[in-house]
């Protein structure tokens, strides 16, 4: 998903970290990460970044390309509409980016890269290294919902062109192009917004849905903690349970924590997301009556007739959140739901 090519765009970006020191790369991938970074600076107009160059060996500047093309590719994917390919594709972009970690954290600790921070924005501040995933997921949803996301493709297909052709220098230039659109750089004000952003995504592509259907629109930085933490408690509350009582949890949850939390939220927001297409085609999708609330009773049934399958879900989706991952804890819920809902339907029957 396009959120994954944001995640390349920036994790050149943000930390402070211990030094890291990595051993030098042969001259020829050298002046490829040189010309790559001069281009990338150029367009900044800042002098060419020698300290950063330093940083890779030829395993790393292998990797950084590897997941630049990768990236591409994953977001051609999304554009065309194919998510399975893009799921299936999610290993090989997580081992990429474990070859590079070592060589990202020794650029972030330069001089280099952090006068490039105080010249793009001097306020930048990040206080929360595990909130860095979030904020590119805010920065996608900004790029769609401004009607930028294709302009910010092409760009970035530049980029993949100028790399196939050789020219380093241009594809530098070019990526930095695609980084300035994207303008990568807020605080850590957002977080449980970008929390319920992530996961809300994560749940329309297990749905197969377009990102028109998203529910985050109808929330505001005030509004997301309550929703967010609704799945959290569950999720939570699942996990530290008994796998022989969470059908009893589940109850209980529904009638203290769930009701708790729902109350917490303006009626606004509940009158908004009775009427966004993804909540239409939810009902659709699964025959509901969209004013009927199904879920207390639909998962009820789930954990007492299918208990392993739902107790290791809800076990995988608190893991997710506990690893700041809301976007693979939105599709585990998706794809429990429609287990769960298929279930519910077929009993209706």
């Amino acid at each position: 998903m396009y959120q994954r090519i944001i995640l390349i765009l920036s994790f050149l970006c943000f930390g402070s970290y211990a030094e890291v020191i990595i051993p030098s790369a042969p001259q020829g991938m050298t002046s490829r990460m040189k010309e790559f970074m001069r281009g990338f600076f150029t367009y900044y107009r800042l002098p060419f970044p020698a300290q950063i160059v330093s940083c890779y060996n030829e395993k790393g500047i292998k990797a950084f390309f590897d997941l630049l093309e990768v990236s591409y590719q994953l977001g051609q994917d999304l554009l065309e509409g194919d998510t399975e390919l893009y799921r299936s594709m999610f290993e090989t972009f997580e081992d990429l980016y474990e070859d590079v970690t070592p060589f990202y954290l020794c650029q972030w600790q330069t001089e280099d890269w952090k006068g490039f921070l105080m010249h793009v924005n001097p306020n930048f501040t990040m206080a929360n290294q595990d909130a860095i995933y979030l904020q590119f997921m805010s920065k996608f949803m900004k790029l769609y919902t401004e009607g930028q996301l294709v302009e910010w493709s092409i760009l970035l297909d530049h980029t993949q062109k100028e790399l196939l052709v050789g020219d380093f220098f241009k594809a530098g230039f070019e990526y930095a192009s695609a980084y300035n659109k994207s303008g990568l750089f807020l605080n850590d004000t957002m977080l449980e917004y970008l929390k319920l952003e992530a996961f809300d995504m994560g749940f329309i592509m297990a749905m197969g849905f377009s990102y028109d259907d998203s529910s985050i629109f109808c929330y505001s930085q005030e509004t997301a903690e309550p929703s967010i933490e609704w799945f959290y408690h569950l999720a939570k509350a699942i996990t530290e349970a008994d796998i022989d009582n969470i059908t009893n949890t589940t109850e209980d949850f529904f009638k203290s924590t769930s009701s708790q939390v729902k109350s917490q939220l303006p009626e606004h927001v509940g009158v908004c997301l009775a009427s966004v297409p993804g909540t239409k085609k939810f009902a659709e999708k699964f025959a509901l009556d969209p004013q009927v609330p199904v879920f207390p009773y639909a998962l009820t049934y789930f954990s007492k007739k299918r208990p392993e399958p739902y107790y290791n879900s809800m076990t995988y989706i608190w893991e997710k959140f506990d690893d700041w991952d809301y976007l693979n804890a939105g599709i585990a819920f998706g794809d429990l739901l429609k287990k769960v809902l298929s279930d519910y339907a077929y009993r209706a029957r």
